[in-house]
């Protein structure tokens, strides 16, 4: 408030004191006019103020739900890469049957922490058609067939989605025909 609109801040002892200085009902009235315009600036500051807090906290916690998921995101990539690397072991020893009776266990263990984790596995085959939105060609081969063109030639890891919000979070390694 300022003093031009004839209008003052006022503590509770100045209240008091100017109330017993009041004489008539028009400055009772001036009093109560006053004090309500005080009342109402006092509410809507504090209205602000709530406001603020709301969106503070709301910032707050998006920004940890941002991080939750950044870190959980990490550590998905992490075990995805364990997970392919598990794979390759595992086909290394194909021929070798009773080691791969005893690693198949574990790999799907581990392929089922991963879907719990709120992961799809995008399955690749050969043969399949070249899609830049979910394949990362690592490599091409030359072909003369016209039907080849743009298919994957060679699949060197799958890919992975966030089951919730199909977000890519590692694209499949294809090699793919050209």
């Amino acid at each position: 408030m300022n003093d031009d609109d004839d209008t003052k801040n006022l503590n509770s002892s100045e209240v008091v004191e100017e109330a017993g200085n009041l004489d008539s009902s028009q400055n009772y009235e001036e009093l109560v006019q006053e004090l309500s315009k005080e009342l109402e600036n006092t509410k809507k500051s504090l209205l602000i103020a709530l406001a603020d807090c709301q969106n503070i906290k709301k910032r707050a916690d998006k920004e940890k739900d941002e991080l939750l998921s950044f870190a959980q995101t990490n550590l998905l990539l992490k075990l995805i890469d364990f997970y392919e690397d598990f794979i390759k072991l595992t086909n290394h020893f194909k021929d070798n049957s009773d080691t791969v009776d005893q690693m198949n266990p574990l790999l799907d263990k581990l392929k089922n922490i991963i879907v719990t984790e709120g992961v799809e596995i995008v399955e690749v085959a050969k043969g399949d058609t070249f899609n830049p939105q979910y394949h990362q060609a690592i490599g091409f081969i030359e072909t003369q067939k016209e039907e080849e063109r743009n298919k994957i030639a060679e699949v060197i890891s799958r890919g992975y989605l966030k089951s919730t919000t199909k977000q890519i979070i590692l694209s499949a390694k294809v090699i793919v025909y050209r």
